[in-house]
């Protein structure tokens, strides 16, 4: 498991530094113990932050979908000109990422705007 966090928080901290995306889901130690919650990371220096362990079995997801249809409806209201996509990265196990293809093929938004970390997941 450790293995598997310092590999996800490495990655999102490239692809953060890089400005590959504009956010992180993934998940943070949660503040009551053996629980995993939410977070978004928006800066490098905050990747320290994504664990993942046997507690991170929300559906992250939702959380994609929020984000991307938020900023849509945000960008409505900007200049065609200066609209632009965010692009959003997501730690996900395999029941995740079908959701996220799900979403995909409804076309709720495109796949240049998801960047997908995966982790192995033996099932709960």
């Amino acid at each position: 498991m450790e293995n598997v966090e310092k590999k996800l928080r490495e990655e999102a901290k490239r692809l953060l530094s890089e400005k590959k995306v504009d956010v992180v889901v993934g998940y943070e130690a949660g503040t009551l113990p053996l629980t995993a919650t939410p977070c978004f990371i928006t800066t490098p220096e905050e990747t320290e932050r994504l664990v993942w362990n046997p507690f991170c079995v929300l559906n992250l997801g939702k959380f994609v979908h929020d984000l991307l249809n938020q900023h849509h409806e945000a960008q409505k209201r900007v200049k065609p000109e200066a609209r632009r996509k965010k692009v959003v990265g997501v730690v996900t196990r395999g029941c995740t990422s079908r959701s996220l293809v799900i979403q995909l093929q409804e076309k709720q938004y495109e796949r240049e705007e998801v960047v997908i970390l995966g982790v192995p997941c033996g099932g709960y």
